[in-house]
């Protein structure tokens, strides 16, 4: 539905505000956007305000643990969902080289 539209905190404040009564919303593919942790706490208001989700994507959304801390209350309480997570982890390697001319 979403997914890699460069969604970050800010937009997921807006969906909340134009999805919060679509109460019968099932599916939310919103993967791939750089939610991060200071988005959390928006999506776990969207969460909370729909009841029907079965299905959900927030893998690679940068939520990082404090981010998943506090959208878990709200996933507890949606019980027929299927989540999909996925860790985007990044690792830059820096090497020193040498160059030696002489």
């Amino acid at each position: 539905m979403y997914r890699n539209n460069r969604i970050d905190g800010q937009g997921v404040l807006l969906l909340h505000l134009s999805l919060k009564h679509t109460k019968s919303l099932k599916s939310l593919a919103i993967g791939g956007n750089p939610i991060g942790h200071l988005g959390a706490e928006p999506l776990r208001e969207l969460l909370y305000s729909l009841p029907q989700l079965e299905h959900l994507n927030i893998g690679s959304c940068e939520l990082g643990t404090d981010g998943m801390a506090v959208i878990t209350p709200a996933l507890s309480v949606l019980h027929h969902l299927e989540v999909t997570l996925s860790l985007n982890l990044s690792l830059t390697l820096k090497r020193k080289t040498s160059l030696n001319l002489g």
